[in-house]
């Protein structure tokens, strides 16, 4: 009995530490390195501050003096905790000027960089079918989220958003991501499939509405959109 009360917190431990690590892999905007949590497990520690170093890593090139011009515009530094940006970031109603595009390009290397770094492992070989879905699931909305927000400042690059659209859509972004994965995570705890085949609506769902609004904006001709009720900074 005592060892397969081991097995199960030792399987647990490890499917906490692999819901930390794609709650990482939307560190940028939404999590940090100290919120990670602790594990008794012995083979997690060492991927636990692999990981950490991974997004220290990642806050550091963000930090960088390079992106300071477009810092405050875009919200570069926000958190989901946070809240929505303010009024005066919300409703920016420029576009980046060529000597910012340079900036956003270099935004666009490190986030790519960022990308790879923090790319989540597999599914443990222990996990039940349950907790192998549930974190399947929250695996494809850290990519998706990724890759979105990877779009959304590539057409801040391109002239396609405003600042004050881009700030407002990338805590959107990110807030659903937040709400879906832990509703992802609540489900694989349950061993009732109904709250898996739940989040996996959503997320296709989601999936679905940031790539409407996303085709949208790649459609737009640069320099063309503006938001309604704006302020120029």
């Amino acid at each position: 009995m005592r060892f397969g009360i081991q097995l199960n917190l030792r399987k647990r431990s490890i499917l906490t530490f692999s819901r930390a690590f794609v709650a990482a892999c939307i560190v940028i905007a939404c999590a940090s390195a100290a919120e990670l949590p602790n594990s008794a497990n012995q083979d997690v520690p060492a991927l636990r501050l692999a990981l950490q170093a991974s997004i220290e890593q990642c806050e550091g090139d963000l930090a960088a003096q390079d992106l300071d011009p477009i810092r405050s515009k875009a919200d570069l530094s926000r958190m989901v905790a946070e809240g929505p940006p303010p009024f005066k970031i919300a409703l920016n109603d420029t576009f980046a000027t060529d000597s910012e595009r340079t900036v956003i390009a270099k935004w666009i290397a490190i986030w790519n960089h960022c990308r790879r770094r923090l790319e989540p492992p597999g599914v443990p070989r222990s996990a039940t079918a349950v907790e192998a879905a549930s974190l399947q699931q929250m695996i494809a909305v850290a990519r998706i989220f990724h890759s979105s927000v990877g779009q959304l400042i590539q057409a801040l690059y391109y002239q396609e958003l405003t600042y004050g659209e881009f700030a407002r859509k990338r805590y959107e972004f990110a807030r659903e991501a937040v709400a879906l994965s832990s509703a992802m995570n609540a489900a694989g705890l349950d061993p009732d499939q109904m709250g898996v085949r739940k989040t996996l609506q959503q997320l296709l769902y989601l999936r679905l509405d940031w790539n409407t609004y996303l085709w949208r904006v790649k459609s737009r001709q640069p320099g063309t959109v503006h938001i309604p009720g704006a302020v120029f900074t």
